[in-house]
């Protein structure tokens, strides 16, 4: 592979810059806050991401997003099971 292209921890990290800056120049932006939760999952984070998925959702009731709710509602699921297999999600 090329040397100059990024791992996927780094990618991630790098994400989640992104996402602060974001969440800097608007805190109540839920998607920012959802999607930098999801990215210290990925890098298995896990604290920082369920604080962030609070605060994500928090932000999507608070706005009325239902939809916004209904997908944090579905990644909970998902980081749990991340955590108990270890950072890695089943098949099924």
């Amino acid at each position: 592979m090329i040397k100059s292209m990024l791992t996927k921890n780094e990618r991630y990290e790098k994400a989640i810059e992104d996402f602060d800056k974001t969440i800097e120049l608007k805190p109540n932006h839920a998607d920012a806050h959802y999607f930098r939760a999801v990215a210290y999952a990925l890098l298995g984070k896990y604290e920082d991401a369920r604080s962030g998925l609070i605060k994500a959702q928090n932000l999507y009731k608070r706005q009325g997003d239902k939809r916004g709710e209904e997908i944090v509602d579905l990644y909970w699921k998902q980081l749990d099971e991340l955590q108990q297999n270890g950072g890695s999600l089943s098949a099924s």
